[in-house]
């Protein structure tokens, strides 16, 4: 009998391992071997098995992120991802060819970052989340930029692994009505006077001669009149006037849609081209845009409002212009307040004087030589936006509403 010394011992244990990594390489079924692709993500513990049947060799640009291993038959190539981090691999090929693969290894499972984000994100049913090899991404839309804050600070928890690609635009319940209650009201004031003494535009008279001749008599008879007034006229007037204008509309959109309302007209006017004419459209009146964000479980609601009111004026061209007032805001408030608008006032004021050249412009005797006139107009505009839930009534509660109204009627007869 052979003696079998220590390294005898150490070798035969070499062989076995070996021997054992080479039978559980050669056990993995041909289906689970990955393609070589260019980027590849993995997570520490992870094992992935590649096609080696045409790799001569390899190198691994960073040592410690990965660890390959290749059986004795060098059919396949097991690549263990045993730290975070980025490497490149770089295989080189039976031809000669050579290709790269960027690997990079996170530190976490991506399952228990799902499980672990499910839990987090647990009352914003808008979000989505979607795993594609290693990474981890958010999407969908949050309630309110407050939400979406915190969403992308969970996000930061684990770099690199985990983007938010989530936006805001839409509310956990984007089915939920709104019915959105508009009040125009508007102030108009106008005053107009003016006084002093209108002269003639030209001195002197024309005459206007008449002659009538009667046939059965043979008569005639012919006037001669003086029908210009040289002498000047004393004016003087005033006119003073408010007006107040209400108006009411509904609007009804979802939470997350924005809703229009216009309100007003187009003028089409003529522009000669050089060949042609053409019309140019000139439009005029309110324009007012919201977006309603419902928060349901705190009965609260952000309005993102756009409003615009726009005039004609003239210009002295072929081409009237507009007189725009906007107001642009964000707010949050409870469903059943009221947001008031204000700001889109105007006021005009003109003034004119007719006369005699040079004499009606001296100051308090310019009024014995012509005539002036003030005219001034103000407008206050306000409008109240009140937002409103129209929900639908579930089933139960609708079978419930049913029978009380049926007895109710068996009740009256």
């Amino acid at each position: 009998m052979k003696k079998i010394t220590p390294k005898t011992l150490l070798a035969a244990l070499c062989c076995l391992s070996m021997a054992a990594f080479g039978t559980a390489v050669a056990q993995v079924p041909s289906d689970v071997t990955s393609a070589i692709l260019p980027e590849m993500t993995l997570s520490v513990g992870e094992q992935i098995v590649l096609d080696a049947q045409d790799v001569a060799s390899f190198s691994e640009s960073t040592r410690g992120v990965i660890e390959v291993k290749v059986p004795k038959d060098g059919r396949r190539m097991v690549v263990n991802a045993q730290s975070p981090g980025k490497m490149t691999l770089l295989l080189i090929m039976r031809t000669g060819e050579t290709r790269n693969i960027e690997i990079t290894v996170f530190a976490k499972d991506p399952q228990v970052i799902i499980e672990e984000l499910t839990d987090l994100l647990s009352e914003q049913s808008g979000l989505r989340l979607k795993r594609m090899g290693a990474r981890v991404f958010i999407d969908g839309y949050a309630e309110s930029e407050s939400e979406l804050w915190r969403v992308q600070r969970i996000a930061e928890l684990y770099p690199g692994q985990v983007l938010c690609l989530a936006t805001v635009g839409r509310s956990v319940r984007p089915r939920t009505n709104i019915r959105l209650d508009l009040t125009f009201v508007e102030f108009h004031q106008s005053a107009q006077d003016g006084g002093g003494i209108r002269w003639p535009g030209q001195l002197g008279a024309t005459g206007a001669m008449e002659m009538n001749m009667d046939l059965l008599s043979g008569r005639s008879t012919a006037s001669y009149r003086i029908v210009d007034q040289a002498f000047p006229v004393i004016e003087a007037a005033a006119a003073h006037g408010k007006v107040k204008i209400l108006k009411r509309a509904s609007l009804f959109t979802t939470s997350g849609n924005r809703a229009d309302y216009n309100s007003g007209g187009e003028v089409n006017v003529p522009i000669a081209g050089s060949q042609a004419a053409e019309l140019r459209t000139v439009s005029y009146g309110c324009r007012l845009s919201v977006l309603p964000l419902l928060d349901g479980a705190n009965g609260l609601v952000d309005l993102e409002v756009e409003a615009e009111v726009s005039e004609l004026k003239e210009t002295g061209q072929s081409v009237p212009g507009r007189a725009i007032s906007r107001v642009s805001t964000l707010v949050h408030l409870g469903l059943g307040q009221s947001i008031v608008l204000s700001g889109l006032d105007s006021h005009v004021e003109s003034r004119s004087k007719n006369g005699l050249p040079f004499m009606s412009r001296v100051p308090v005797l310019g009024l014995l030589f012509g005539t002036h006139h003030r005219r001034s107009e103000q407008v206050e505009g306000i409008i109240a936006i009140t937002p409103v839930v129209v929900d639908h009534v579930e089933g139960e509660s609708r079978r419930r509403i049913d029978e009380a109204l049926e007895r109710f009627r068996k009740t009256r007869m």
